[in-house]
């Protein structure tokens, strides 16, 4: 705590003792330039050295001593006090000076009294900043009487201890900061204000992560909802191709089956089951998924690794372009992921069947996967014409689709909408960013990591997700 700080006694005996001695003691040698105003300026500066040092006691007792120092040297007779006997003009230069000295003494002081108060407000400022700083950081309240006593023990003396405590206020429920003192603290006038302006601060603080944390859930909900309509709305687009195959080896088995060869009617016939047995898993985890009603989209999560994911993208990809265009680039070291395997795998072939289609016949399309902090970034980088930066958003929304002369084929427009739903209802993100050399176009996935010790086995969805292969 920024106060003005008792001097110690032998700093109190040189104030009162000393330094009006040396003066007293000039005053007696036979010195021409030594004057009784000179001796009289030399006594005020020493009051005002020791206002700017010291209390005010030290200050009264110098100016007394340096008083009685030039009465008893400079009066006549000399080393006697006779003050206005023999030189009443004399003891009307002490009156003076005691009250100019005392005044001067008290102004001194003053200002000082004032300096440390704005150097308490400076460091009391200094720190409310850096607490404001971590406190916009935190993502719960549970910390924050230990970051305050952090910030401001020392300021209080290590006197009080901080903690929240629940008040009624508007028959709701709401937390605030409170303290107590330590047994036989002595209270500091200042502090009650302090503490105010902190409570205020952490109680801003408290209000801004309530409104942050239901942003997020609402968010959270917006993109659950948008996810199911999304879903929904892709099946006919996902599953067209499949459809389109199981019909057309149907019709070729019904019109033509007298001049089809039996190895021939086989391979139809093993068409057809193949492309069943894919849709019926697909689409049973599609609706498992996307179970419209109330609450929480149910994710079913388990541990799995990236790799694993990207090889059954890849095999799907497979049917509609050729494979050697991709290209993974795996980090080493990768931990596995705690999702829902179907989904992540429907955001990551969304985001490459996209890639692809943007890209030339021949262009390349790179996989990039590092971690980064707590979470698992996954950048999808093609070499198509790019888009420009005002559409880099807006390719996100539903049903929104972006031509380019022939550079694009035009889709659904659902494909990105799906794959931000999808990472976001995990936590983590979809957008898209610069790209690098020699890459035209770059959308960057994130997935956080969840801790590796909470891993758990869920048999039920390995075999889904093994079903779904």
């Amino acid at each position: 705590m920024v106060s003005i700080v008792p001097v110690p006694l032998w700093q109190r005996l040189w104030f009162i003792l000393a330094l009006p001695g040396l003066v007293t003691l000039l005053g007696t040698l036979p010195l021409p330039f030594v004057t009784t105003s000179t001796l009289l300026l030399l006594y005020l500066c020493i009051v005002l050295y020791a206002a700017l040092k010291a209390d005010q006691r030290t200050v009264f007792l110098c100016t007394l001593c340096c008083f009685l120092g030039f009465a008893f040297v400079q009066t006549v007779p000399m080393f006697e006090l006779d003050l206005g006997v023999s030189a009443p003009e004399e003891a009307l230069t002490a009156v003076l000076f005691v009250v100019i000295g005392l005044l001067a003494a008290t102004i001194a002081i003053r200002l000082r009294s004032q300096f440390a108060s704005l150097q308490e407000q400076k460091e009391f400022l200094h720190r409310q900043l850096g607490l404001s700083q971590e406190l916009h950081q935190l993502d719960s309240t549970a910390p924050i009487p230990d970051l305050v006593a952090r910030h401001f023990g020392s300021l209080f003396n290590q006197a009080i201890r901080f903690r929240l405590s629940n008040i009624e206020q508007d028959g709701k429920t709401r937390q605030q900061l409170s303290w107590d003192f330590t047994p036989g603290t002595v209270l500091n006038p200042a502090w009650p204000t302090l503490l105010a302006s902190l409570r205020e601060q952490v109680q801003s603080a408290l209000i801004q992560q309530a409104a942050e944390q239901a942003r997020k859930e609402a968010e959270r909900r917006s993109d659950e909802d948008k996810l199911r309509t999304s879903l929904l709305s892709s099946v006919s687009h996902d599953l067209k191709t499949p459809l389109v195959t199981m019909l057309g080896a149907a019709t070729s088995l019904r019109d033509l089956r007298a001049d089809l060869r039996g190895e021939d009617a086989d391979e139809l016939l093993s068409s057809i089951i193949s492309e069943c047995q894919r849709l019926e898993a697909y689409i049973q985890n599609l609706l498992e998924m996307t179970r419209l009603g109330h609450g929480k989209l149910p994710l079913v999560l388990d541990w799995v690794s990236l790799e694993e994911i990207y090889h059954v993208v890849e095999k799907r990809l497979s049917r509609q372009y050729q494979t050697e265009r991709l290209e993974l680039d795996l980090a080493a070291g990768l931990p596995a992921l705690h999702v829902h395997a179907a989904l992540v795998e429907q955001g990551l072939f969304n985001a490459l069947d996209n890639a692809l289609k943007a890209s030339r016949p021949q262009g390349k399309v790179l996989l990039r996967v590092r971690r980064e902090g707590e979470s698992m970034l996954m950048l999808v980088c093609d070499q198509g014409p790019g888009l420009p930066a005002s559409e880099w958003e807006r390719v996100f929304s539903p049903f929104y689709t972006f031509s380019l002369g022939d550079c694009y084929d035009k889709g659904t427009g659902l494909g990105l909408s799906i794959c931000r739903s999808i990472f976001r209802v995990h936590g983590g993100d979809a957008r898209i960013i610069e790209a690098p050399a020699p890459y035209r176009h770059c959308l960057r996935l994130s997935l956080p990591l969840p801790d590796s010790t909470t891993q758990t086995t869920d048999h039920d969805d390995d075999d889904d997700y093994s079903g779904h292969r």
